[in-house]
């Protein structure tokens, strides 16, 4: 049966690296993603929270709303049912307050990863309301939706394959930054190679641009 499934990107800004990081004066894109799915629509990444001192003074953030870019394509934050983040940075998880009562999906070792000194913003991760689905390596999420363990950024980062009206979509997540370092550590890199084979027509980066593969 076709289905009517789409992966739709979502621009939510930048941050610029301090003096200190591995590639500092470096501008990286915010991204997101939604999945338009039967069930209701799955939300992978939130992107960068606000009231930090240290992100705002150390990062810089350009941040778009999240709400305003889902609203941009039909959805409203009520209308998610389910949020993955690829790892809780606080540049992947920071707005997943937004989300009271909605399950959050995390794999269990990034949740413990999380709770550990200076790793992420300890309250853009603990809220009221906050309802994490921990897991334990892969999981068919929704018909058509798995998460795929891909262990190497963080402990417990995780990736998503979706079936969509294109084929397969691969949601990267930080397990790469773009296509140069995805085809540049593919041989190498066992989280990569996971995704890889999949077969993915669509390869989706939350800090780089999306793209068509027409081989892996």
């Amino acid at each position: 049966m076709a289905t009517t499934r789409e992966v739709l990107p979502l621009d939510l800004g930048d941050i610029t690296t301090p003096d200190w990081h591995p590639i500092p004066h470096t501008v990286i894109p915010i991204r997101a993603f939604v999945i338009t799915h039967e069930d209701g629509p799955i939300l992978f990444e939130t992107g960068v929270g606000s009231g930090s001192d240290f992100i705002d003074e150390q990062y810089q953030p350009r941040s778009l709303s999240l709400d305003l870019q889902l609203a941009d394509q039909g959805i409203k934050l009520d209308d998610i049912v389910t949020v993955v983040n690829s790892h809780l940075h606080f540049d992947h998880s920071g707005l997943n307050r937004l989300f009271p009562g909605k399950p959050i999906v995390a794999q269990e070792t990034e949740f413990e990863a999380a709770h550990q000194e200076r790793y992420t913003i300890a309250e853009w991760i603990d809220f009221d309301g906050a309802n994490y689905r921990q897991i334990d390596g892969d999981l068919e999420l929704a018909a058509g939706v798995t998460v795929l363990s891909t262990p190497g950024h963080a402990p417990g980062h995780q990736s998503l394959l979706v079936e969509t009206t294109r084929g397969l979509e691969a949601l990267v997540g930080q397990a790469a930054e773009d296509l140069a370092d995805y085809q540049a550590r593919l041989d190498e890199d066992e989280s990569l190679q996971r995704i890889s084979d999949a077969e993915p027509r669509w390869l989706h980066f939350s800090h780089g641009e999306s793209v068509e593969v027409t081989s892996n």
